[in-house]
């Protein structure tokens, strides 16, 4: 569902973040269906593993690289372990001004 989404809005560009060995299974996967579809030849994604301690660092390091105007949207997909990981990430995101 993940790969119709991306090529429905076509996107270009997207950063994964994920936190632990079922999302590491679940990346693999993706990425092997990815290769074998022409869509995805030109398509970046930028994958980055996180600890919740790294997560402002991370956060800080997306918005300087995202920064560029003249650029596509960078899309952020997280796959994190539990609902309480997506609750810290995204009380983060809202701390620094993000959105």
């Amino acid at each position: 569902m993940l790969i119709n989404y991306l090529k429905y809005y076509h996107i270009q560009k997207a950063l994964y973040i994920y936190d632990d060995e079922e999302s590491t299974h679940r990346l693999y996967e993706l990425l092997k269906i990815m290769n074998d579809d022409e869509y995805f030849i030109n398509f970046s994604l930028d994958i980055r593993t996180i600890r919740q301690q790294d997560v402002y660092s991370l956060l800080y390091s997306i918005e300087i690289h995202s920064s560029n105007k003249d650029q596509p949207p960078k899309y952020i997909i997280l796959d994190l372990d539990s609902y309480h990981d997506y609750a810290k990430i995204f009380d983060k995101i809202s701390h620094m001004g993000a959105y």
